[in-house]
């Protein structure tokens, strides 16, 4: 069993596709920075330049209806090997 070190970073990224599911929403976003959330880890900063799905709560995707080409600011954690979720009050518009 992997065990995950409790990890935030503040990314920067443009939205590639935001797809509705049941509760949540998934964002494709192609990172542009990820910037350090101390004491926390960033377990982001190898994903610099890729393209990551990252979960988002749904009231929250409400509150900032990204859509795709938009750039955007929110806090994000790696839970897993693929597993990339929002935090649920940190996005905006960049």
């Amino acid at each position: 069993m992997v065990q995950m070190i409790e990890n935030w970073s503040d990314v920067t990224a443009t939205v590639v596709d935001a797809a509705a599911s049941s509760g949540h929403a998934t964002l494709s976003l192609r990172v542009e920075k990820a910037d350090d959330v101390p004491p926390f880890a960033n377990l982001m900063g190898d994903f610099v330049g890729r393209t990551v799905a990252v979960r988002v709560p749904s009231d929250l995707m409400a509150a900032v209806t990204p859509r795709p080409g938009d750039r955007v600011r929110l806090r994000v954690r790696r839970g897993g090997p693929a597993g990339f979720f929002a935090h649920p009050t940190e996005m905006r518009r960049a």
